[in-house]
Parts: C-alpha cells; structure tokens; sequence
C-alpha cells in the first residue's frame, strides 16, 4: 500500500527530492524513534500518524490574527489594504515553513477590513485577486502551497461586508486561468444574529456564500451556535485547514486564536470491526486502540518539548502562541491539542452488524 501525494503537492524537480527523503526519514522515524508497538500499527494501518516526517521536528497548525503579526505600519493609517495583503502574504510564507500542517486566519474580514479606506470595489477585487493566485504558488518546500484557511462572515461593518463580497466574488471567478483556487479553504462563520435570519445584517452574504460553494464546494461553514460553540465568543472561534477546530483550554485562554493541534492520529475501524467477532470485541479492540493512540500523543508531544527552545524561535519571538513570553516548551505547547479522529464507521457498522448499510432498516437502526 502507497501513500498518495497530497493535493496541493507539484511534481516539480524539487518536490520529486523532497518526497524521496520524506519517505527515507519517515522509515527512520519508525525504526529508531517511535516505540516498536506504535511503529507496527501505523505499518499495519491500524492508525495512521499524520504528518510522520515531521514527528519529531514540529507541531501541527495554528490560528492567528493579522494584528498579532508584527509589521512595520501597523500604528501607521496610511497603510493601504493591498499593503496588509501583502505582509500577510509573507508571513504565511514564512510561517508555513516552520510547522506542518494549516494556518487560520480567524477573522480574516475583520481584520483587514480595518484597513480599507478609499479603495473602490475594483481595487479591493484586484488586491484580493492577486492575493488568492500568490497564495497559490508553491511557497511551502519548493513544492507545495500553503495550507491557509480564511474564516469570514461576522463582519458587518461597511467596508467588512465589502471585503467578504469581494472575496466571494474572486474565489467564484477563479486564478488567473479561470481555474478554481486549491487553496485557501474559506470558512464562514454563521451566528444568530449576524447572518442566520433573513432579517440578520449579513444574512445576503451567507446566501452569496452558499451560491459560491454550489459552484466551488468553499467556503465551508461553521456552526457558532451548535451545542460545542455557543458559549464561546464567535470572535475566537475559527477553523485551521479542513478538521481542526480548538475550543476549551484546560490551561488558559479558550478558543482558536494563537493555538492549534499539535498532533492527530486517524483510526481504522473497518480494520478492525474485520478483526472483530462481535460488537462487544470490536469495542474492546477500539478502545485498547485509543488507549495507545493516546500514548503515542503523548510520547511525539513531550518530544517536541523537549527540543532545544530556539527550535521554535519564530514562534517565540513572534509571540504567535500562548505562553510564548515564557520560552518553556512546555509551556506552550500545553495549550494545543492532541487529536484521534477515525474513518470507516458505516463501513465498520456493515462489517460487524452484517448489514447492508445502505438499506432504509440499517440507515433508521443506526442513526
């Protein structure tokens, strides 16, 4: 069994390299740093370690804010919005390169937003336009895109409602080539209130929303009244690349900004309903599963703390991480997560219960 290439990976010289010594340490990783017993179930694909080659080297994804950013004019009222664009730009440059996985920009409307001033629509449109096609190119490793979300929606200021159209209206046409963007994955955001109601100051642009993801599947959106988000500000809530959403903080300050996942692992369960002889040793095997998922977390997590501190200087000297003014690894990267995700439930549930899962019975039994 062959890993594919990821979806923003291009079969340039560079990337060809690069795939050919990511697998050859990834091999390392498993023989010589991961403990034998994880090593074979990653191999087996009982789990899978996602990111392997950066095991011992990085965390995950982060959430951001623009004003976080240090840049030169940010006291200065004559930077323009191509400007912000532009700083932007570079620091998920710079930043992509230095961990694994998403960067989110959490309010990216109301952020920038702030520095529009006289543009018109037409240059908002082109500074955005030229933004979506730079953050295309392949920046991250020579060959690969930056993984970058933007969370719009909530911005209900003139000039915020002007930005998220426009935005809209860009991904719609595409890059340069009429082509559809890869990246960045767009969120929007949908809070009672600012958008849900037809009565609601945003409500046109999350129709707008939902018309551009019929063409384009993006923006996807996030719920900020569900049952998990609706006691947290919707101002601190947003999405990192396709699956990771950080709310509670056992440590500190909750929601998504200046955190992110520090590592996942994704479980099997076909594999292991195969395995299974009912449903109580399924359970069984499932949670002996979860149990060493956890402790592989554990053993990548307190590895990355205990690399030299000017590992991380970027993220240090940026302050883009709770406690970073600490300089305590630890410290840190307390305030991330550690996540085990799955695959295969229906096809797990078809397996053990016998069942066709696409029978009217087997759909109303298990919903």
């Amino acid at each position: 069994m062959h890993e594919r290439d990821l979806a923003n990976f291009i079969d340039n010289p560079i990337g060809i390299i690069e795939k050919y010594g990511s697998q050859k340490y990834k091999q390392y990783l498993l023989h010589n740093v991961i403990p034998e017993k994880f090593s074979k179930m990653h191999e087996n694909r009982i789990l899978w370690i996602h990111d392997l080659e950066y095991y011992n080297l990085t965390y995950n994804c982060i959430g951001i804010k623009f004003n976080d950013i240090p840049h030169q004019n940010l006291n200065n009222s004559h930077q323009s919005f191509d400007e912000s664009l532009r700083i932007l730009l570079r620091f998920i440059v710079k930043l992509t390169n230095q961990q694994s996985g998403g960067i989110g920009i959490i309010n990216f409307d109301i952020d920038l937003s702030t520095y529009i001033t006289t543009e018109t629509d037409e240059q908002i449109s082109y500074s955005l336009k030229n933004f979506l096609n730079d953050i295309n190119l392949e920046v991250r490793k020579g060959c690969e895109m930056a993984y970058v979300t933007l969370n719009i929606g909530l911005d209900t200021s003139k000039n915020g409602r002007r930005l998220i159209e426009n935005l809209l209206n860009e991904y719609l046409k595409g890059d340069f080539y009429g082509k559809p963007f890869i990246f960045p994955n767009i969120v929007f955001k949908i809070k009672n209130g600012f958008n849900l109601k037809s009565n609601d100051y945003n409500y046109d642009l999350y129709l707008k929303a939902t018309k551009v993801t019929s063409k384009c599947m993006n923006p996807t959106y996030l719920n900020c009244d569900s049952i998990i988000n609706k006691n947290i500000d919707p101002l601190k809530l947003g999405i990192m690349g396709c699956r990771t959403l950080v709310i509670d903080n056992i440590f500190g300050e909750k929601g998504s900004i200046r955190r992110g996942n520090i590592s996942c692992i994704t479980i099997n369960l076909p594999q292991i309903a195969m395995l299974s002889t009912n449903i109580e040793n399924f359970l069984y095997r499932l949670k002996k599963v979860m149990y060493n998922s956890a402790k592989l977390l554990e053993h990548r997590f307190y590895g990355l703390c205990n690399l030299p501190t000017n590992t991380f200087k970027f993220l240090i000297e940026n302050k883009l991480y709770l406690n970073t003014e600490k300089r305590n690894l630890y410290d840190i990267f307390k305030n991330g997560t550690l996540s085990i995700g799955f695959v295969g439930l229906w096809e797990a549930l078809e397996i053990i219960l016998n069942k066709k899962a696409k029978s009217k019975e087997f759909i109303k039994d298990n919903i």
